[in-house]
């Protein structure tokens, strides 16, 4: 009997685990199916042991993902003209398998449901306000802190005046962040670029992306702002990531900028 029992505990145990594996693979195709490249002139070898440079890539172009295994820090792609090689996984949007998900835009009318991944090496603080047909979050731990807005507006101008947009979108989003920098650091945080915003598709969604710096006492930090597009253009999805720590850490940018980049549409 003991043994019977033994038996039927280790076939639960194997459907579990079948069932992760098979939920793991379903977040590992919809989530990394397509990725970006993070920056300029990033190498495409031909092997991950000292390949040649296939050519040099450009900052946020297109790759197809061969082979989700990350080996020595490169994982296998093919670009949109067919070229297959190696890249190193840092310089990608690829959002690695033990990232927590946090979703967005339950019960707002109207609106669809999104998400974004986190990196889940520190817990991160969620505070959210919302109502049927408003959504703000707030998702922040020492390095980052993020803002999510889902809300109707009534003019929703693709691109051609995606600078007003932006401003209008964000303005109380940087009043906001001010003023945790003054109470904080008792610094002044000054905006010291044009946005550079860039339209993209990828994994079937359509993006702009927005990649500014600011400075706070002569140190550089930065943020990034997703506005995924939807075919109803009176609702606004805008995830605003900010450096939380001012840093030169290439790093900490790239893993910011996967954060920004892993906003997506909750399919039902």
């Amino acid at each position: 009997m003991k043994y019977k029992y033994i038996k039927i505990f280790q076939r639960l145990v194997l459907i579990l685990l079948i069932i992760t594996g098979l939920l793991n693979l379903g977040y590992s195709e919809a989530i990394n199916k397509e990725m970006l490249v993070l920056e300029e002139n990033i190498s495409l070898v031909s092997n991950c042991e000292k390949g040649k440079v296939i050519r040099k890539l450009n900052k946020y172009e297109k790759l197809k993902v061969m082979d989700d295994r990350i080996i020595k820090g490169y994982i296998a792609v093919e670009t949109v003209q067919g070229e297959k090689g190696w890249v190193k996984e840092k310089y990608t949007s690829y959002i690695p398998k033990d990232w927590k998900l946090y979703v967005f835009g339950k019960g707002v009318e109207y609106a669809k449901m999104c998400a974004i991944y986190v990196p889940n090496e520190e817990e991160f603080t969620y505070r959210e306000s919302k109502s049927k047909t408003y959504d703000n979050s707030k998702l922040y731990n020492r390095q980052y802190f993020i803002l999510v807005d889902i809300y109707q507006h009534s003019v929703y101008d693709e691109i051609n005046n995606i600078k007003e947009k932006c401003y209008s979108c964000m303005k109380q989003d940087i009043k906001e962040i001010k003023h945790i920098y003054k109470q904080k650091c008792k610094k002044e945080i000054n905006m010291e670029e044009e946005p550079k915003k860039y339209y993209v598709e990828y994994n079937n969604q359509k993006i702009v992306f927005i990649d500014e710096l600011f400075t706070v006492a002569e140190e550089r930090g930065r943020y990034y702002v997703i506005f995924l597009l939807d075919d109803n253009k009176s609702i606004v999805y805008s995830f605003t990531i900010f450096t939380y720590e001012i840093c030169y850490d290439e790093e900490y940018f790239l893993k910011a900028k996967k954060i920004a980049l892993s906003a997506h549409f909750l399919t039902k």
